[in-house]
């Protein structure tokens, strides 16, 4: 079975002005009605919302909801649309930006864990990670683990990949912080049943490539050792400000039709990556969504 993450960021107001918001934030900044609209579709058609514990038991009506960089809409906008239908979500922080305005501040992000919610690491800093050195990068995914813990008195499992630009030092990294698991972006869904994973590790690319594992790896001895103990990788789907709710059904029900449009769209953001570089291609992105506004 193939579980839908899906991510978002900013929740909005339906009167703020788009003009406002930095150019290269805007797709990723949601209408407090879209949202509304898509959790009670999410609702009304059966699907229930689950917590990042419940992966394992995950059925064909669960969906995972994953909220980057710790705005403080997700809490005054979010959270209570979230708490309205029984729903669960994980949100991953940027730890130096926590209390800073529109930032969620340490007491939010205790309420959210005290009340069925799950709070990751989104990095000390969300610098570009590919730009990082070795040192730099340990210190993000280290630093950010340990703060939070001594903060919210619970043990941090989970990093979300910041700014979309994947560097496989991560996963070796994550995986020596004592990490469960890594969240990237993809338009894809994550295999339950294999969703414990063995990481092939080379430098840098724009994604993981992962070598699938079935839930017990077997050994020349006869032994094996559970899944559970396995790092793993998960894919969210960045749910996007103009989205309609058609798409969003498209996406959550695993259209193939729109999954392949998706993905070709993908293919070709992850070429200019690695074409123009990470400075670049945040620098073209910025112009071409401010002069599309």
């Amino acid at each position: 079975m193939k579980l839908p993450i899906l991510l978002y960021h900013d929740i909005k107001e339906d009167n703020f002005d788009i003009a406002t918001i930095e150019s290269g934030n805007r797709p990723y900044v949601m209408r407090q009605s879209d949202f509304e609209a898509q959790m009670s579709w999410l609702y009304d058609n059966g699907y229930r919302a689950i917590g990042i514990d419940e992966i394992e038991t995950a059925t064909d009506k669960s969906v995972l909801l994953v909220f980057d960089d710790g705005l403080k809409s997700n809490f005054d906008i979010a959270y209570p649309i979230l708490k309205r239908y029984g729903f669960k979500a994980v949100f991953f922080v940027t730890v130096d930006d926590i209390g800073k305005r529109d930032i969620m501040s340490w007491q939010e992000l205790k309420e959210l864990k005290d009340n069925g919610m799950s709070i990751g690491s989104h990095s000390m800093s969300h610098r570009v990670p590919i730009e990082l050195s070795d040192n730099e990068l340990k210190y993000e995914l280290f630093e950010s683990k340990k703060v939070l813990e001594k903060n919210l008195g619970k043990r941090i499992d989970y990093f979300s990949l910041p700014t979309g630009f994947y560097d496989k030092r991560i996963t070796t990294v994550a995986r020596d912080a004592a990490y469960k698991g890594l969240f990237y972006s993809e338009v894809g869904y994550t295999d339950i049943a294999h969703s414990s994973s063995l990481i092939a590790h080379s430098k840098r690319t724009t994604g993981p490539d992962i070598a699938r594992s079935s839930s017990l790896i077997a050994h020349s001895k006869g032994t094996a050792e559970p899944a559970a103990a396995l790092f793993q990788i998960y894919k969210k789907i960045g749910i996007k400000r103009g989205y309609d709710l058609w798409t969003f059904r498209a996406l959550v029900e695993q259209n193939t039709g729109v999954l392949f449009l998706f993905r070709l769209n993908q293919m070709f953001r992850n070429l200019a990556k690695s074409f123009l570089g990470s400075k670049n291609y945040i620098k073209l992105k910025s112009i071409v969504l401010r002069k599309a506004l």
